[in-house]
């Protein structure tokens, strides 16, 4: 990085109150492509081994997945999501390329493991919380990630940007779901609750 002053902790809080401004920050760092794929690699590592570590220490072992399975879905899925995020970004008249996206994508995975952090926390001391930092987790992730993109592209409606990032989600998973179904996946019966 070129800014030697650089805190990881004033980052946080710049990305956290103006996320647009946090985003066009780090981007304008100027960091190669092998060094925005160690940004997702590492935080995706991060938050698996954070996501691990709870049911690990109460002895659930035995009943999770394997840990490189987990990262390696979740580096796929980032890598999709960033390739989506380009895509419909610039299909409507946005700028952002994907090296990035998947650099923003990266940074918002690592920008959340604050909260992941929390939730292993009150998992372990205050399970009664639990649903209170999953909700402010979610506002969280919504707050990052349309900053982001709107830097990302060049947009001033975070509301616009919100708008097409669920339509978007929306879009893929109805496609997901008719590939699934074309090929003969069942998906699970939904129940009465």
């Amino acid at each position: 990085m070129n800014d030697r002053n650089f805190s990881v902790l004033a980052f946080t809080q710049l990305c956290y109150a103006r996320p647009e401004d946090g985003a066009r920050m780090l981007m304008s760092f100027g960091l190669s492509m092998l060094e925005r794929w160690m940004v997702l690699a590492c935080s995706v590592v991060v938050g698996v081994l954070i996501v691990f570590a709870v049911p690990l220490m109460m002895g659930y072992s035995g009943e999770l997945f394997p840990p490189f399975a987990v990262a390696a879905q979740q580096i796929g899925a980032n890598i999709l999501a960033a390739w989506l995020i380009t895509a419909g970004g610039r299909m409507f008249g946005g700028k952002g390329g994907f090296p990035d996206a998947i650099l923003l994508l990266g940074a918002l995975q690592g920008l959340t493991l604050w909260l992941l952090v929390a939730q292993t926390f009150v998992q372990i001391f205050a399970p009664a919380l639990e649903n209170l930092i999953v909700f402010a987790a979610i506002l969280a992730f919504f707050w990052l990630l349309t900053g982001f993109v709107a830097a990302l592209h060049g947009f001033t409606s975070r509301i616009s940007v919100l708008s097409g990032l669920m339509l978007g989600a929306f879009a893929v998973g109805f496609f997901l779901s008719v590939v699934l179904w074309a090929i003969g996946v069942e998906l699970p019966e939904m129940t009465n609750v």
